[in-house]
């Protein structure tokens, strides 16, 4: 009888640390129309803030099939905030094997990277800010990208 409300202990406490941690995060996802990201083709992004004291950290994510080859991504990443303030930023994001960098995880028939983009970083103006990624020009397409995105940690 004593381990039935142990059992019971770690799964609410389970709950509870996965509950708050997801409440810390945002994450932002888009994809290719047909498992290519294209020369022309865009993704984009809308992030709704209502609080502008806070921090984040931003990683950007892309999962790629893995029989793709592919050396890298190279992008623009534009952002518009809600008062039309516009950035950008171009982007070479390295897809080598490499274990130091980005990270990297092999997942049935996906190869999934993570890079760290940007570390305490605010949204200094409440209201929903854009992002759109495009390939940089001149570059070829992207084949085997089946998912990119964002992921905003908050700290």
């Amino acid at each position: 009888m004593s381990r039935i409300p142990s059992l019971l202990i770690i799964i609410l406490l389970t709950t509870v640390a996965c509950t708050g941690r997801e409440d810390g995060f945002i994450v932002l996802s888009d994809s290719p129309s047909s498992r290519t990201f294209d020369p022309g083709e865009f993704l984009e992004y809308r992030v709704a803030s209502a609080d502008s004291l806070s921090f984040y950290d931003i990683d950007i994510y892309a999962r790629v099939h893995y029989s793709a080859e592919v050396d890298k991504i190279p992008l623009i990443l534009r952002i518009v905030s809600p008062d039309g303030k516009k950035y950008a930023d171009t982007l070479r994001l390295n897809t080598s094997n490499n274990p130091v960098y980005p990270v990297y995880s092999r997942s049935g028939v996906w190869r999934d990277y993570r890079w760290s983009y940007r570390k305490g970083i605010s949204l200094p103006v409440i209201g929903t800010w854009y992002l759109r990624v495009d390939l940089i020009d001149g570059s070829t397409p992207v084949n085997g990208l089946v998912e990119f995105g964002f992921i905003l940690s908050k700290r």
